[in-house]
């Protein structure tokens, strides 16, 4: 935090600071904050895409943390929510949780934030556990950010509160940002409070992220993982041609090919399409059921209603064994029908609240 913002800022809270045995300083009980006349918006840090994450010490559940160290050699997804013990955000971690491994199988980790302190983050997590994770262990770190230090540092109040800063509290709101081995931003998404975020498309978005860099290519609109990507238009039609093979020309500057099959450079990762992030973003939405497909399917749905049952009860599965989309022959059989899964979608994905009466 700037020397300017520490000097603008004092805690509203009628309690005195207090050290805790990590030797952060820390209200008993933030409030919120105030500014003085001296605080200028202009100070407020801008993050742009590409530019380095800011580095920052924090305590978090998991202890305390320096955010590049805890990074790593990995990607990081840094999110905040505007409250502990609140409806959208309980259904917004309950769905990160839910989705962690795939985030760990592409070498990522989860943290998230909000303004609350330390003990109702681990009181709350609590309750995600109940009512939003089927009962499986939270599985990530959430940062305390009382004094707001990391939610400045990251752009993460809006408007109404940031012209107000002087007059009442400051409330975060629903920001993510994707950041590489490199420290860099490489998105951010923001969302008001009152709209809970899409999770899966987190995850499409990381899957573009690195696609692009292993392999070059970018992605269309609504592409997902194992649809055909696009070539850059500085590539040359030669050097396509050497680097992917066939491709589709539908203007000099739009050329479409398959999805390039990459090595990966992390454990616990598979190339080509992934049936796990499938089926686990369906279970972070909700439970599905399976209604008509072609007869030429049936053996297929069979498998993935088993699939879907152990995700539901929690049970360890492996996606690629239990599919065999680690065979060539299989997965190319698996490609045609997730394309027609996602082309079709009302014939095979149907909420159980809206499945056809018997």
């Amino acid at each position: 935090m700037s020397a300017i913002l520490r000097r603008s800022i004092a805690v509203a809270t009628r309690g005195q600071l207090r050290a805790t045995s990590s030797r952060i300083a820390q209200p008993s009980r933030v409030l919120g904050f105030r500014f003085n006349s001296t605080f200028k918006q202009e100070n407020q840090p801008r993050i742009r895409i590409g530019s380095e994450a800011p580095n920052f010490k924090a305590i978090t559940t998991q202890g305390e943390i320096d955010f590049h160290d805890w990074i790593g050699d990995s990607w990081a997804v840094l999110f905040s929510h505007p409250a502990d013990f609140t409806p959208v955000c309980t259904t917004e971690l309950g769905a990160f949780s839910q989705l962690a491994p795939e985030f760990a199988k592409r070498n990522t980790k989860l943290i998230g934030l909000s303004a609350d302190p330390l003990e109702d983050h681990v009181k709350w997590i609590k309750d995600i556990e109940d009512v939003a994770t089927n009962g499986s262990p939270f599985q990530f770190p959430v940062i305390a950010d009382t004094d707001r230090n990391v939610s400045f540092l990251y752009d993460m109040v809006d408007q109404a509160n940031f012209e107000k800063l002087d007059k009442g509290i400051a409330f975060t709101i629903r920001n993510v940002f994707i950041i590489d081995p490199s420290k860099k931003v490489r998105l951010f998404l923001v969302y008001p409070a009152s709209t809970g975020r899409n999770t899966a498309e987190v995850l499409r978005v990381l899957d573009a992220l690195q696609l692009t860099d292993k392999a070059g290519v970018v992605t269309p609109a609504n592409w997902a993982q194992g649809q055909d990507v696009i070539i850059p238009p500085s590539v040359s039609n030669a050097d396509a041609k050497a680097k992917f093979g066939d491709f589709k020309e539908v203007k000099p500057y739009l050329r479409f090919t398959k999805e390039p099959t990459v090595k990966s450079s992390f454990a616990g990762s598979s190339a080509g399409p992934t049936a796990g992030f499938i089926f686990a973003a369906a279970a972070a939405a909700g439970a599905f059921a399976l209604t008509q497909v072609d007869d030429k399917d049936q053996a297929k749905v069979a498998q993935l209603k088993g699939v879907f049952e152990k995700l539901k009860n929690q049970e360890p599965v492996d996606v690629a064994m239990e599919l065999g989309t680690n065979d060539p022959k299989s997965e190319a059989e698996w490609d045609r029908l997730f394309k027609h899964l996602r082309e079709t979608p009302e014939l095979v994905y149907t909420p159980k609240s809206q499945s056809p009466k018997k």
